[in-house]
Order: structure tokens, then sequence, then C-alpha cells
């Protein structure tokens, strides 16, 4: 989330991000930060062993 516009100067600007969350700000950008926000929240649950309740559901999906 920190280095979100070194990011977009390697991959470069994302069309759907800039007409859709933009609000004033870079689409982009914030596109960036809320994806590094999902991750860190995401492996704060599976360090604390509590994505077990998300994946729990998907297991009869993916015949476990």
């Amino acid at each position: 989330m920190r280095y979100n516009y070194q990011i977009v100067q390697v991959f470069g600007r994302v069309d759907w991000a800039e007409r859709h969350l933009s609000g004033g700000l870079g689409g982009t950008y914030v596109m960036y930060k809320l994806v590094g926000l999902l991750v860190v929240i995401l492996a704060m649950l599976y360090m604390t062993n509590a994505i077990g309740f998300i994946i729990a559901p998907l297991g009869s999906v993916f015949g476990r």
C-alpha cells in the first residue's frame, strides 16, 4: 500500500479503475491500495487461523 506510485510506474494505469474508482483521486492508485488492504486482511485472517470461516462454505463447491 505504501509503494503504489512505484507500482503504477511499473505496471501502468488500469482503465477500468480510472473510470469507476476516480472520485477526484487517481483510480489506479485507489485500486492498488484496496488490493493491498485486502491482502493484509487475508494475511491476518490466515495467521490467526480465522480464514477457515471464509473457506469452509466453499469446500462443498470444490468437492472437499
